[in-house]
């Protein structure tokens, strides 16, 4: 049997663009000879779509493209992946295009039946909704129930748990699972795992695309029985054609290329990431332009590469807007890394408008020292000006902060956390660094002296940030484990970190609260980025400071 794959690109809402990016690939797999294909959970209605199913005409519309799709499925067999409104709430189900009309709903281990309205079937024989075609059983399975590793933990220790596959020629898993480094490094061995233990061919697939903060992956994979595994593009559209011959092995449909491989470091999948994020925000809420500014620091570096990668040098304007604190080599570097790029930039010193905010509030300032409330006076102007070329040109203010100086509240509210995304805020400032080295893997892009130089948000004279934080190689590993592997101040001091170190860093973290929710929406990266699954609250008495 010749199966299709569709890992798309669909926008949330947009059922017309939605309509038509299905109906093409249908046609492309029918084309191919495919007798099914295959697409993502809630490819129709678009992913992450939340309140919106609050609307009835939300329903409406998924029920009339559906339509419109079902119509082009005639010599084929189609598993499309959409929202169901039922009497008990939303439904996230799997409808059956065949012949051209809906032949049926898939919804967990029972059928709804189209002809009656929605109302559920009778239970199946196997343990998942079973879908014939051409002589192949086909088990369906919506959503990430396959990859619950406490479940696969039980299967394995005790096989008579698992459900009774047996009769199955292949199991399909149409899901949506955004991207984070973690689930990626996982997810290919939890699902080999499964494999071997069901002993039933799979096809995984997966969503591909920026929602957001949510950056799905695409990298949608075919198993077959014997530990082989394929993959389809990452973070990329594509449709690829195999065949499931004898012995459940999937074969790549011929003329097309090798499909890509599971595999990249850790800065590469991130970067890959980032990038993909950036251009479908853009693209999404309908953005051509983006600036931000380049401060000649690592951060704004990294992410103006990025910016030029997604969006095309000549999209990015960097912005220098030196202060009167501000080194000549860091707008020297600022300068370089513009011109490598191609990219077009500004100077803008802030100075004269920073006088000016001195002597107007000297009155009332009269008899204090110079303190942080200068510094963010400073900060605060640069936010203003990149705001206003925001707003005057229509571009989006890209924000530059990384998750380290986020988590501890190193940053001025209203100054250099403005921007309608943050493209950094879920990397570490180590990471920061890995990035930059592997943007700079094949030629010198961003400026060596930006890499090496001691991180400084020249605010003051002489200012580096480890006068105000530890080493960002100390700050991260406990950023990690308290944010990332929830441990708390004992269970980190006990791995040989300072006790009064660690208790100030996780005073910073929820002191700053309110600052983090006042942010950009996030590009996530992780399992615990702060916005979508980092949820404290902003007035609490925090178990872990004392």
């Amino acid at each position: 049997m010749r199966v299709a794959i569709a890992q798309l690109n669909s926008r949330v809402g947009d059922y017309a663009y939605n309509c038509e990016l299905i109906c093409k690939a249908i046609q492309k797999a029918r084309s191919a000879g495919a007798a099914l294909v295959l697409f993502p959970e809630d490819v129709l209605s678009g992913v992450a779509f939340r309140d919106l199913a609050r609307y009835k005409r939300f329903f409406a519309q998924a029920a009339h493209s559906l339509a419109q799709i079902a119509s082009h499925c005639v010599g084929i067999t189609a598993l499309v992946g959409v929202p169901l409104e039922e009497r008990e709430g939303l439904s996230r189900v799997v409808a059956v295009l065949r012949e051209g009309k809906v032949a049926a709903y898939l919804k967990d281990s029972c059928w709804i039946g189209a002809a009656t309205g929605g109302s559920l079937g009778a239970p199946p024989e196997a343990p998942f909704p079973v879908v014939e075609i051409e002589g192949k059983r086909v088990g369906v399975v919506c959503g990430d129930a396959l990859l619950r590793e406490e479940q696969v933990g039980v299967w394995e220790h005790d096989p008579h748990h698992m459900p009774d596959v047996a009769s199955l020629d292949l199991l399909v898993n149409m899901v949506s699972l955004p991207f984070s480094v973690a689930q990626w490094q996982r997810q290919g061995s939890l699902l080999t795992k499964l494999v071997s233990l069901l002993k039933v061919p799979l096809v995984q697939v997966n969503h591909v695309g920026g929602v957001a903060e949510l950056l799905y992956p695409g990298a949608s994979m075919l198993l077959g029985k014997e530990g082989e595994i394929q993959c389809l593009a990452s973070f990329e559209e594509e449709v690829a054609v195999f065949d499931l011959r004898e012995g459940a092995v999937f074969a790549r449909n011929e003329g097309e290329d090798s499909p890509s491989q599971r595999e990249g470091a850790e800065p590469a999948l991130i970067h890959d990431a980032l990038v993909m994020g950036i251009r479908d925000y853009m693209k999404k809420t309908g953005f051509k332009k983006a600036v931000l500014g380049l401060s000649g620091g690592i951060d704004s570096a990294v992410t103006m590469v990025l910016a030029a990668k997604a969006l095309g040098a000549e999209n990015v304007l960097g912005v220098l807007l030196p202060s009167p604190f501000s080194s000549d080599h860091s707008v020297q570097d600022a300068r370089a890394l513009a011109e490598n790029l191609g990219s077009p930039y500004h100077l803008i010193p802030v100075n004269a408008l920073y006088e000016t905010f001195l002597q107007q509030l000297s009155p009332y300032f009269e008899g204090k020292p110079f303190d942080v409330t200068e510094e963010n006076i400073q900060a605060r102007l640069r936010g203003v000006v990149l705001m206003a070329l925001s707003n005057k040109f229509g571009y989006m203010l890209l924000n530059t902060s990384n998750k380290s100086e986020a988590a501890v509240g190193y940053g001025t509210l209203y100054g250099d956390m403005c921007g309608g995304l943050s493209v950094l805020g879920d990397v570490y400032k180590t990471q920061v660094f890995a990035l930059a080295r592997y943007m700079n893997r094949y030629e010198e892009v961003i400026p060596w002296n930006t890499i090496t130089k001691p991180p400084s948000a020249e605010l003051r004279p002489g200012q580096k940030d480890s006068d105000s934080l530890p080493d960002y190689d100390v700050l991260d590993e406990v950023l990690l484990y308290y944010l990332e592997k929830r441990k708390g101040l004992e269970e980190i001091v006990a791995l040989g970190f300072e006790e009064e170190m660690v208790r100030r860093v996780l005073r910073l973290v929820a002191m700053n609260e309110y600052k983090r929710a006042q942010a950009p929406p996030i590009l996530r990266v992780t399992e615990m980025a702060f916005g979508s699954e980092w949820r404290m609250p902003l007035v609490a008495k925090h178990p872990e400071i004392r």
